[in-house]
């Protein structure tokens, strides 16, 4: 079971249209409204107004047909590329970066004469914090307080070995604390420039010492491929043609010249980012960059066949004591049974040919406790129609390139890291359950079929 507590607004059967409204009222009132990027999403999905027409029933199923946890991969995108770089610690999990950097413009025949000497040549490490973390601070605030390590690594960075464990460190460059505003800045020793020049390097590891922010404990800076074109709003700069990334700095006090270095190549470790549980009963996790995404289905024989379906909310339990990032979209899309049940992991181009979506909401915290919910009326009205031709499963994602208007930022899920911690069977109260609002026809309004 997840740690933390859970804001349970109640498990009641609705036994008419003015405790049905009660119900919606007490969770939307207790709850931030709005679904823009602007403010939180409240965490419980409801409908405004009446249920139409009078007399509705409700019904609430807590038995699963179907249940569990997907990998969704991108095919097109290997790990290191459009992704922050994650430093830090959070709740056991982890994250450093490294990057490795190409000397040979220095083998130019311009540098021949130059002078290498310490006295002469200030050589540093530049990083830029994504906004979204400096702007959770107060207004009065430093900056997130961080202690930095900068290594050397034995062996040469090999970008393919990631996701895992960090890598074995050679000497040490420089430890720092600082206080992390959107530009942070260490000055490393010219020795190592000078032994970078002779061939001598395999890239650095950037790893945090000591955590004195247990809440933000893991933050995102750019990385060298980040689109500062695209996305230098996210960054805080003014101006777009800045070039950001983990950014060695060289300056030559003699001929007054700055020289900046780009990584050829750099990567988050993500050691050890949790795994979701074997049990269902532990529960799921809803996590982006690694993509990791929960899917549901249930038992809906209390369902009478001739109903109009008022509402249909898929309501979900996060922690925010252990999930963490910046607010994204989350969605539910109905997807075949058979694409995601007994599999471990799905294509993104895959679901994308499959999944056809139900509902979500924009600009959901996950540092926000309590409910979620999803409104997928129309997908369940379908299957009281019998218009779905075979097992559906409602997978839970965040906004994906094929969830439509959901998909409300410019950069896709293996960009940032956000994690929701989803309550699972274990305590009955806080179980994933599908609640069904619907109403009867009568004879005078004829059958649905």
């Amino acid at each position: 079971m997840p740690s933390g507590t859970f804001a349970d607004h109640g498990h009641r059967r609705a036994r008419g249209p003015l405790s049905a409204v009660l119900i919606a009222l007490a969770i939307a009132g207790a709850l931030a409204a709005g679904c823009t990027s602007e403010d939180a999403n409240p965490v419980g999905a409801m409908i405004e107004g009446p249920i139409e027409p009078a007399d509705p029933l409700t019904i609430e199923s807590r038995i699963f047909s179907e249940a569990g946890q997907i990998a969704v991969r991108d095919d097109s995108v290997s790990f290191d590329r459009r992704q922050l770089l994650y430093f830090g610690n959070r709740g056991g999990e982890s994250s450093s970066f490294m990057a490795i950097y190409d000397f040979s413009s220095f083998q130019d025949t311009f540098w021949q004469d130059a002078d290498f000497s310490e006295s002469n040549v200030t050589v540093s490490l530049r990083l830029f914090l994504l906004s979204w973390y400096s702007d959770l601070l107060p207004e009065d605030a430093k900056g997130l307080v961080k202690t930095y390590e900068i290594l050397e690594l034995a062996d040469s960075l090999d970008v393919s070995l990631y996701p895992g464990p960090e890598p074995a460190a050679g000497q040490g460059l420089a430890t720092a604390t600082e206080a992390s505003g959107d530009l942070v800045q260490f000055q490393l020793p010219t020795s190592a420039f000078q032994r970078w020049l002779s061939g001598d390097h395999k890239g650095i590891l950037v790893r945090e010492a000591l955590s004195t922010d247990p809440e933000e404990g893991l933050i995102g800076f750019a990385s060298s491929d980040f689109d500062t074109l695209r996305n230098a709003g996210e960054i805080g700069l003014e101006l777009t043609g800045t070039l950001v990334g983990p950014i060695l700095k060289m300056e030559f006090a003699d001929m007054d010249t700055t020289v900046i270095l780009l990584p050829t190549a750099d990567v988050s470790t993500m050691h050890p980012l949790a795994e979701p549980s074997a049990s269902i009963e532990d529960g799921f996790l809803l996590r982006t960059h690694l993509r990791q995404y929960p899917y549901f289905s249930f038992d809906l024989d209390a369902l009478p066949d001739e109903v109009k379906v008022n509402r249909a909310v898929l309501y979900f339990a996060a922690d925010s004591t252990a999930s963490y990032g910046p607010k994204i979209s989350v969605v539910a899309s109905e997807v075949p049974a058979s694409s995601l049940v007994g599999r471990d992991t799905i294509s993104l181009q895959e679901l994308e040919e499959v999944a056809e979506v139900s509902g979500g909401w924009t600009s959901v915290d996950p540092r926000a406790t309590g409910w979620i919910g999803l409104d997928i009326s129309g997908s369940v009205q379908r299957i009281v129609n019998n218009v779905i031709d075979e097992p559906i499963c409602w997978l839970i994602t965040a906004g994906e390139d094929f969830t439509g208007g959901y998909d409300n930022h410019s950069y896709d899920p293996d960009f940032y890291l956000v994690k929701f911690d989803l309550a699972g069977t274990a305590v009955d109260s806080l179980r994933p359950y599908l609640q069904v609002t619907y109403s009867p026809y009568s004879s005078s309004e004829g059958g649905v079929k």
